[in-house]
């Protein structure tokens, strides 16, 4: 079995891959692509994903894109790590909630705060621009504050495929925001994720701040 994995490994939907695939204990090989590497234009790349876009990745002879799908492929397929025990309920149940951290918090609201906070320079950034970024990201991080007040991980005491999304979103919550404390739970969260070895290995190990 050999599995590849094409993404630069501080890019936020290659990050969810190379986690999960450490959380399941996997061998894989990486390459470097897209954003500085480039390479997503080549020929060789459109025939894997002509969308030209990272990850990709290829099991075997089994290639697959879009970061979301292959994280369900990975957990449905090699049940072991924290997905020993996946029952079929327990996967819809986390599943629906990757769905909701995909669209309602990530993209456009928290996207749109992150990006603004990494790639607009200090001296032209608009503090009420900002200000009102900031504020739509809160509605849908508030929401998964209330979710984490009752439980370890985003659906159960159990760590899932959603938490996949989560874990990596909540990391640049706490990393660049100066009141991010203030969401108690998710604080909590990331506390708890960071003693997680994959997590620190896939997620920590990277610089995150505003430019």
């Amino acid at each position: 079995m050999t599995i590849t994995v094409w993404g630069r490994p501080e890019a936020v939907n290659v990050q969810k891959v190379l986690w999960c695939l450490e959380e399941l204990g996997l061998d894989y090989t990486r390459i470097d692509a897209g954003g500085r590497f480039g390479g997503l234009d080549t020929p060789d790349f459109l025939a894997m994903n002509p969308w030209g876009r990272v990850p990709v990745i290829r099991h075997d002879d089994f290639i697959l894109w879009e970061s979301n799908t292959i994280l369900r492929y990975l957990c449905r397929t090699f049940k072991q790590g924290p997905f020993a025990s996946l029952t079929d309920k327990a996967y819809y149940q986390a599943d629906q909630w990757v769905d909701w951290l995909a669209t309602a918090l990530y993209y456009p609201a928290f996207r749109q705060y992150y990006l603004y906070q990494t790639k607009t320079p200090a001296a032209e950034k608009d503090a009420s621009k900002l200000a009102a970024y900031r504020e739509e990201a809160l509605g849908p991080l508030r929401f998964l504050n209330d979710q984490l007040a009752t439980r370890d991980y985003v659906v159960s005491q159990q760590f899932s495929i959603a938490d996949l999304l989560a874990g990596v979103y909540v990391d640049r919550w706490m990393r660049l925001d100066s009141e991010a404390s203030s969401l108690t739970h998710i604080a909590r969260y990331f506390e708890r994720l960071s003693q997680r070895e994959p997590y620190k290995k896939t997620i920590l190990a990277f610089e995150v701040k505003p430019a």
